[in-house]
């Protein structure tokens, strides 16, 4: 009966860590897209520098994070959200406000899909 329980236990370990992980990337992800949407509202009312610094502690935050999602994740999605935090910056610096919303609003969706890849669903399994 051992032969049973034991591996029925690392089954529901795994998992448990599966659904801790995905919890906390979907949390993390959310303040980083709360956070740059504050930066594209700050930007429509042309304040830039506070854009630029959202876009900053933003960065940082996500900088703190990246050795765990190195972890648990495609590093292809995260070099793609390194390039997108890049242009965000430079279009912050240059005050180009259509530009800057448009690479946001696509630095908002890669990060929201890698809150997705984390999630436990039937896509995701198979």
């Amino acid at each position: 009966m051992k032969y049973f329980w034991i591996p029925c236990t690392i089954l529901v370990v795994i998992l448990s860590l599966s659904l801790l992980n995905a919890r906390a990337v979907n949390e993390t992800v959310t303040e980083w897209c709360e956070n740059l949407q504050n930066a594209q509202q700050a930007a429509q009312g042309e304040q830039w520098e506070e854009t630029r610094r959202i876009l900053t502690d933003t960065y940082k935050k996500w900088d703190k994070q990246q050795s765990y999602f190195h972890i648990v994740t495609v590093h292809a999605e995260l070099d793609e959200v390194e390039a997108l935090f890049a242009k965000s910056r430079s279009f912050a610096l240059e005050q180009d406000e259509a530009g800057f919303h448009a690479n946001t609003a696509e630095l908002i969706t890669q990060l929201e899909l890698l809150a997705e890849m984390q999630e436990i669903s039937i896509k995701n399994i198979l």
